[in-house]
């Protein structure tokens, strides 16, 4: 089973990005989008505090999963153990029960689908965003490093992200989600975008 996070800033493509994915053998996690956007500015507006805008954003994720739900037919979870794949996961339950994050908007969707791919041990963690990978001065980056990913400035991905592949000794691959060539090759278990490199060398 492989763990596809897609973002946000796809739902205005939404259906087609999930048209591939029914496919294969996936859990879908959703993003945060315009629902998560909303409770920024919630918090901008109202001083309520990060725990609070955490969980929040949470809900939000909840929300843009029964989105992609509707337009995929695919159907929702909201426990990992009954999930049946392809499916969707919606991650306020169990994040309810068991929250590792310390409260920030340095950890969202891309965080969160990282600890769900770990606790649901997937073969494979996918990123599907709105721009082809990371970019390094400008050029889009084949492969890179989670170490290197860190010292980066504002990227496509979270910044909290490169720190729980290293954690949890994982690699991802970050691929542009309007492209379905590229999805698919990705899903197939060949290189698409960016492949972050956050597993050790063996005997290190």
């Amino acid at each position: 089973m492989d763990l596809v996070k897609v973002g946000g800033s796809l739902m205005g493509h939404a259906r087609q990005v999930m048209a591939p994915l029914k496919a294969y053998d996936v859990l879908v996690v959703p993003g945060g989008g315009p629902f998560a956007d909303t409770v920024r500015s919630v918090q901008k507006e109202t001083g309520v505090d990060d725990a609070t805008a955490h969980k929040m954003a949470i809900m939000a994720m909840d929300q843009y999963g029964l989105l992609l739900s509707d337009v995929s037919g695919l159907p929702a979870y909201d426990s990992l153990d009954d999930v049946e794949t392809p499916g969707i996961f919606l991650p306020s339950i169990l994040l309810k029960q068991d929250d590792p994050f310390t409260p920030s908007w340095d950890v969202t969707s891309d965080t969160i689908a990282c600890h769900i791919a770990h606790l649901a041990g997937a073969e494979r963690f996918i990123i599907l965003t709105d721009v082809n990978g990371i970019f390094v001065d400008g050029e889009l980056a084949s492969e890179i490093t989670a170490a290197e990913l860190q010292k980066l400035p504002e990227t496509c991905v979270d910044k909290a992200l490169p720190s729980y592949l290293i954690k949890y000794n994982m690699d991802c691959m970050v691929v542009n989600g309007t492209d379905k060539g590229a999805v698919e090759r990705a899903l197939e278990g060949e290189k698409a975008g960016t492949v972050v490199k956050g597993k050790r060398p063996p005997n290190a």
